[in-house]
């Protein structure tokens, strides 16, 4: 499903994050689970912070890459799949 270029995603206050050398660590307390984050799910979590776009993600992941970058298409399939999944996985708070 992809993430309407209007919506502006935003993780749950309470999940504690921690950067690690390729990507972010997600602990829920609520659900005693742990989220091992690649580099572009890292990137797209910390953009979930009620101000970005999933447009406006893409733009700042393509140019946090550079001119090797995926194309846009390839950047945004990988976006909404990593906004998907945390939505599915309950880490997004209600709109």
């Amino acid at each position: 499903m992809a993430v309407s270029e209007g919506n502006r995603p935003r993780g749950r206050e309470d999940l504690l994050y921690q950067e690690v050398t390729d990507g972010g660590v997600l602990f829920d307390p609520d659900g005693e689970k742990v989220y091992v984050l690649n580099a572009s799910a890292a990137f797209v979590w910390n953009c979930c912070d009620g101000a970005h776009s999933s447009e406006e993600m893409l733009d700042e992941l393509a140019a946090s890459l550079g001119p090797g970058a995926p194309d846009r298409t390839t950047l945004r399939a990988d976006i909404d799949k990593a906004i998907e999944h945390f939505r599915r996985n309950g880490l997004l708070a209600d709109a």
